[in-house]
């Protein structure tokens, strides 16, 4: 079973995904364009916080320079901005969410995206999306054809020690309590889902998210690392892009559930923040 929504599974789509930072000097098709349009408009998201999402067009200087990414990007004409109110930790957690369907879309359109957080031009993006003054646009992704090269500055980033590496089952999965890994033979079909959600993006890979599966078979989301950068938790965005992984993939698994935010399932481990809580039902889900 596949979501409609994609031309490939979602833990196909997780494993396709890389970030890019350099395009190819092209357009995107009239369909292409107004199939992401369509998804920003549209898309629909788990806590019904506000989000507005918009698809930016750069200026038309070389390599849309004057957009503002102070060289981290080259060739991109497409930029898909988020906007939230300001000091809306659930907005954050949504926008991740949405935000990652649309990326999800593009990955499965052959388009290339990276997440950018501080590397861009608040100011220049802030006049293109119409910024409000208790409003915030904590992210931008840029969106278009990948470059069959890599400048050096993307080159040297993909060098960084822990850039491309992912952390393994042991390290984010347990069952019952975080002092026991979650054994895949024991992740009650939802083996995909965990996995697509483990291959998720995330500010400088830290890979945030810890999940307990609980004796009554639902899983509990945490998350192990909070950094307050620029006035706002951005790995509550990490968190968002997870719980979309995890939800769109265990859909296509046969398993459609409901998010729970009021209340951890059990002992809240040590050092961890709870984020929501994932229960099989029949009548719920993101489709």
């Amino acid at each position: 079973m596949m979501t409609p929504f994609f031309s490939k599974p979602v833990r196909e789509l997780a494993g396709i995904r890389r970030s890019v930072r350099t395009y190819q000097d092209k357009d995107l098709e009239p369909e292409v364009r107004q199939k992401l349009q369509d998804c920003l408009e549209n898309v629909t998201g788990i806590n019904g916080r506000s989000v507005k999402l918009s698809l930016v067009v750069a200026d038309s200087a070389p390599n849309g320079a004057k957009i503002g990414t102070y060289g981290m990007i080259r060739g991109a004409r497409y930029y898909m901005a988020a906007v939230v109110g300001k000091g809306d930790g659930e907005a954050l957690l949504e926008l991740g969410y949405v935000l990652e369907k649309a990326v999800l879309l593009a990955t499965s359109l052959g388009l290339g995206t990276v997440w950018l957080g501080g590397t861009f031009n608040k100011g220049r993006f802030a006049k293109a999306v119409g910024l409000g003054p208790n409003e915030m646009l904590p992210i931008v992704v840029p969106v278009g054809y990948p470059s069959e090269t890599m400048n050096l500055r993307e080159w040297l980033m993909r060098k960084i020690p822990g850039s491309a590496h992912r952390k393994g089952w042991s390290e984010l999965f347990f069952s019952g309590n975080i002092q026991k890994p979650l054994e895949s033979a024991d992740a009650a079909g939802l083996k995909d889902a965990l996995e697509a959600l483990r291959l998720a993006p995330s500010a400088i890979n830290v890979q945030p998210w810890r999940i307990i599966k609980n004796d009554d078979g639902s899983f509990s989301f945490y998350e192990a690392v909070s950094q307050n950068q620029m006035g706002f938790d951005m790995h509550m965005i990490d968190m968002g892009i997870a719980l979309c992984h995890f939800d769109l993939a265990s859909c296509e698994a046969g398993h459609r559930g409901h998010f729970d935010f009021k209340k951890a399932n059990g002992e809240m481990p040590h050092d961890l923040k709870y984020i929501a809580s994932w229960s099989e039902n029949a009548s719920h889900g993101q489709a």
